[in-house]
C-alpha cells in the first residue's frame, strides 16, 4: 500500500500487513483520535471483504490504538459494547487497552470487564505482539481493572476466588489487587455512557416499498407490515456465533412481546427482525432459529429477509455491519422503536438494550 494513502480508501484486496501498517499511520496522524475513530465502523473499508479472522485482528489492533491516542468520547460505545459481548480475545483485550486512553471511563466499565475476563477465560490467548513480552488477553483485562484503582478491589477479589486460572493471570490478579489496594480512590467515573441511544436521520416512508419477506415464505413490502403501527425493529443473522448478540436479540424481543401481550397491546404494535444475511436465512432458517428461541410467530411478529439487497435497510437505518467474502464478518448490535408514521424514536446501538425501555417506548407511542 502506498505510503500516502488514507486508510478510509484502503482497498480490500491490501494485504493484512499492509492494512495493519496503514492503521500505524493512521495512529501517528494528528487527528489520530479521529482516524482511529472512523476504523472502528464496522463497515469501514479496512474490513471490507476480509473473513472474520482477518477482520477482528485488525479492530483488536485499531482498539487498542486508543490507549496511545487517547479515547474520543465517540469510541467509548464501541469499547464498552466489546467489553459487554466480545468473544474474540484480541478484540476484548484491545477494548480493555482502550480504556487506558479515556480521561474518565465511566464506572460500568469495570463490572463488564470482570465479567468479559470470565467470558473469555476459556479461549484466553497471547495478544498485544506490540508488547514484550506478550500478554494474555485475560491478563490485559485485570490490569485495566486496576487502573481504576481502590473500587476494582472487590471486583479483583471475586475473580481471584474464582480459581482455575493459569498462573498468568493469577500473578496478574495479585499484582492488580495490590496495585489497586495502593491507589487512593478515583472519582473521575461516572455511571452509564450516556452517548446512547442516539436516532439516526432517517425519512419515514423512504422504504416502504422494500420487498421483503417473513419466516412463512409471505412476501410484502416494507410498510404492508409496518406502515399505521409502532414498531420494534431489531437487526440479526442465524449464523451469528456470539450468543449475547443475535440469539439474545430474538429472545429479548420475545420478551418485549409478552410484555405487550400482557399489557393487552400486542395487536396494536410490530416487534420484528431483520436479517443480515438474506441469502442464506431462507424463510425456513429464520423459522427455525426463531421457534428455538420462543420467537411467539403472529401477525405482528415475525422475523424478515429483504428479498433484494440489504443496502436499502443498511442505509435506512445506519446499520454497523461489515460483510466478508460469504457472510458477515462483524456487526454491532442495532434496534429502532419507530412511530407509526415511520419515524425513528428511539434507536440503541453497540449496547444491549433494556427489553422495558423498548416496551415503554412502544406503549408510549401506541397510547399517544
Amino acid at each position: 500500500m502506498p505510503a500516502g494513502i488514507s486508510i478510509d480508501a484502503a482497498p480490500p484486496a491490501a494485504s493484512l500487513d499492509e492494512a495493519e501498517a496503514a492503521i500505524d499511520r493512521a495512529l501517528a496522524a494528528p487527528d489520530a483520535p479521529a482516524a482511529l475513530t472512523r476504523l472502528l465502523a464496522e463497515d469501514a473499508p479496512l474490513y471490507r471483504g476480509r473473513g472474520t479472522a482477518e477482520a477482528e485482528r485488525l479492530r483488536g489492533r485499531v482498539l487498542a490504538g486508543f490507549a496511545k491516542a487517547g479515547l474520543p468520547s465517540a469510541a467509548l460505545p464501541q469499547v464498552l459494547a466489546e467489553l459487554e459481548t466480545g468473544l474474540n480475545p484480541l478484540v476484548v483485550a484491545g477494548a480493555a487497552r482502550a480504556l487506558a486512553g479515556a480521561e474518565a471511563p465511566p464506572a460500568e466499565a469495570l463490572d463488564l470487564l470482570a465479567a468479559a475476563a470470565s467470558r473469555i477465560r476459556s479461549t484466553d490467548a497471547p495478544t498485544s505482539p506490540d508488547l514484550r513480552p506478550p500478554l494474555g488477553a485475560v491478563t490485559e483485562i485485570v490490569l485495566a481493572m486496576a487502573r481504576h484503582g481502590a473500587p476494582a478491589v472487590s471486583r479483583l477479589r471475586v475473580l481471584r476466588a474464582e480459581g482455575g486460572w493459569s498462573a498468568a493471570v493469577t500473578a496478574a490478579l495479585a499484582q492488580a489487587i495490590a496495585t489497586a489496594e495502593a491507589a487512593a480512590p478515583k472519582g473521575c467515573c461516572g455511571g452509564r455512557s450516556s452517548t446512547l441511544p442516539v436516532a439516526p436521520a432517517a425519512a419515514p416512508g423512504a422504504i416502504d416499498d422494500l420487498p421483503i419477506q417473513d419466516q412463512s415464505g409471505a412476501v410484502m413490502r416494507f410498510a404492508d407490515l409496518f406502515a399505521g403501527r409502532p414498531a420494534a425493529i431489531a437487526f440479526f443473522y442465524t449464523r451469528c456465533m456470539n450468543p449475547q448478540k443475535c440469539s439474545l436479540t430474538i429472545s429479548r424481543l420475545a420478551a418485549v412481546k409478552a410484555r405487550l401481550r400482557a399489557a393487552g397491546l400486542a395487536e396494536r404494535a410490530v416487534v420484528a427482525a431483520f436479517t443480515y444475511d438474506p441469502a442464506y436465512d431462507t424463510p425456513r432458517q429464520l423459522e427455525a432459529y426463531g421457534r428455538d428461541r420462543g420467537f411467539p410467530f403472529d401477525a405482528h411478529c415475525r422475523l424478515l429477509r429483504t428479498t433484494g439487497p440489504l443496502d436499502p435497510l443498511q442505509a435506512h437505518f445506519e446499520l454497523g455491519v461489515g460483510f466478508g467474502p460469504a457472510t458477515v464478518n462483524q456487526h454491532r448490535i442495532d434496534l429502532a422503536v419507530t412511530a407509526a408514521d415511520g419515524r425513528i424514536v428511539l434507536s440503541h446501538a453497540h449496547r444491549l438494550w433494556d427489553e422495558a425501555e423498548v416496551f415503554e417506548t412502544l406503549a408510549g407511542q401506541i397510547r399517544a
